[in-house]
């Protein structure tokens, strides 16, 4: 038991790393990205209007307005799906946090399932795990 114990506390070991790589990928929005095309966005339209009462050609900036709502409705999908893998995300880091570490007693079919095979020593034994 102590054999697996050591294997699994070892594996603690990626469970953090697993922790953390989670936390990396739950930060981060566009909330950023959707202010900047807002606010270019106003600006754009303000000349259009300027444009239009002077009754010159408006056709490209009607096309940039188009073109930034395409980019913001790009960014909210984007965000929506980054949103869903982040909760996704913690319910794997919740799993993680869940799982018990430590093996109390003796469970045959979890040794027949990790440990390929026993040395036996003279002064000691040799445990070699399944990769």
């Amino acid at each position: 038991m102590e054999a697996i114990n050591q294997h699994i506390f070892e594996s603690s070991e990626l469970k953090e790393i697993i922790k953390e790589n989670i936390e990396k990928a739950i930060t981060g929005d566009g909330s950023d990205q959707i202010e900047e095309i807002d606010k270019e966005m106003l600006e754009v339209q303000e000349k259009l209007l300027k444009v239009a009462n002077v009754k010159k050609d408006y056709t490209y900036l009607e096309d940039r307005v188009e073109e930034l709502r395409n980019e913001k409705e790009k960014i909210l999908l984007e965000m929506a799906e980054e949103k869903n893998e982040q909760s996704r995300l913690m319910e794997l880091e919740e799993f993680l946090d869940n799982q018990e570490l430590e093996i109390e007693s003796y469970d045959e079919e979890l040794v027949r399932k990790l440990i390929e095979k026993i040395v036996v020593y003279d002064e000691s034994l040799k445990v070699i795990f399944k990769l």
